[in-house]
């Protein structure tokens, strides 16, 4: 093959997809490290598990936060700077193993995860431009990238510790050096691309206001949030340190689920309502979600893993954002800052506050602190979110048929 065939290859629309889809593995690869670290860096740090899950909460409000800042500053620069300066910055993540000063530890994940947040909007943009026509398959590919490295980095990550401790946790950042090359090698730092996102002009716009989506995108997000935050931390209670590594297993597979799933919803996105799909696929992940969370075999465990990751969160989260894409308010960064930023942002809350009543601080007192939840319980909770979402999805699916009818 020649040098401008191999040149013409790398520049290929297939071929920045991919590299793109690799990129959102890798942040949200480290992205997907704290949670369930949660057990092993309370032996590390010497801290309470209050002093870590508020720490991650406020890290995925930050995450989150500076999704639609990105987005709205983005426009003013001709290259996409973020893509860039994302991975400059979360490789921060991969440093917490050198140090035992909690400070220190959470200025390093501060500024680590606001890499992972800036990144998304110009590497959501970028992905619909090289989709085109095909973005019905090209988004889920790049979101299910994301989805697949969060969870992939819990199993990596408590893997790693599990075997060695933090020491030489730092090797975790060789991914990044990769990407900065890939990035090099199929041009993806150019304007071109930056130019063709902000462009709306080829987009058939539908009359759903982007304000209810981002509710529905919210409902979406919710229970597998309060899964990667809590599934960890239930299982290390149950069986003890072995179980803080089949907690990685467990959220690994709800990755896994869905990218797969991902696949298979997008395909059928063409033919039927993604609100419809949406509503189907979450009455259907009630029993599987149910039975990851109470069942004591971790077998069991394992399996209903695989088959809640198929059925919802990441595995129907993309045919959202598509739809986030295609409304009219806001600009185009602005809705690719939303559709993941603050959809996830705002479900970071509901881990917040989901966390403050899991283990409160001491300072409230033994009254409150007696009525504390146990991340089980937590866990179950979500199950009301499911079927919130369901009707939501209905409810939207038959607000827009009567509207098609009607015209």
């Amino acid at each position: 093959m020649s040098i401008a065939s191999q040149k013409q290859l790398l520049h290929s629309n297939t071929s920045r997809l991919a590299v793109l889809s690799i990129a959102h593995l890798v942040m949200d690869m480290y992205g997907g490290f704290l949670f369930p670290l949660i057990p092993a860096l309370q032996r590390h740090l010497g801290v309470e598990t209050f002093a870590l899950t508020a720490l991650g909460s406020v890290c995925l409000l930050l995450v989150n936060g500076v999704q639609p800042l990105a987005g709205a500053i983005s426009p003013r620069f001709r290259r996409p700077i973020f893509l860039i300066a994302g991975p400059g910055l979360a490789i921060c993540l991969v440093l917490i193993g050198l140090t035992h000063s909690y400070w220190i530890f959470a200025a390093l994940v501060l500024v680590g995860y606001i890499g992972v947040g800036i990144f998304h909007p110009d590497g959501l943009m970028a992905a619909h431009v090289v989709s085109g026509s095909r973005e019905h398959l090209g988004v889920p590919i790049f979101i299910s990238g994301g989805f697949f490295g969060f969870n992939l980095g819990a199993l990596l990550c408590t893997s790693w510790v599990y075997y060695f401790d933090f020491a030489y946790f730092w090797v975790l950042g060789i991914p990044v050096i990769v990407v900065m090359v890939l990035y090099y090698l199929t041009n993806l730092y150019s304007g071109e691309i930056k130019a063709l996102g902000e462009s709306a002009a080829q987009i058939k716009f539908h009359e759903i206001n982007v304000w209810w989506l981002l509710f529905f995108g919210v409902l979406i997000a919710i229970p597998p949030s309060i899964v990667y935050m809590f599934i960890s931390i239930d299982m290390a209670e149950r069986f003890g340190r072995i179980g803080e590594r089949w907690g990685g297993y467990c959220i690994a597979l709800i990755g896994l689920g869905s990218v797969v799933g991902s696949f298979a919803w997008g395909y059928l996105s063409k033919r039927v309502s993604a609100f419809l799909l949406v509503a189907i696929a979450h009455a259907i992940a009630i029993p599987f979600y149910w039975i990851l969370i109470s069942s004591g075999m971790t077998a069991v465990k394992l399996i209903a893993a695989t088959f809640t990751g198929l059925f919802f969160g990441g595995a129907l989260f993309p045919l959202i954002v598509t739809t986030i894409r295609r409304a009219r308010q806001l600009t185009p960064s602005m809705r690719a800052g939303l559709a993941l930023g603050g959809t996830w942002g705002t479900a970071s809350l509901v881990m917040l506050l989901s966390g403050f009543f899991q283990d409160p601080p001491e300072w409230l007192g033994e009254t409150f602190r007696s009525r504390q939840l146990s991340a089980r319980t937590i866990m179950l909770l979500a199950e009301i979110v499911l079927v919130a979402t369901v009707i939501t999805g209905l409810t939207i699916y038959l607000a827009s048929r009567k509207q098609q009818r009607m015209e």
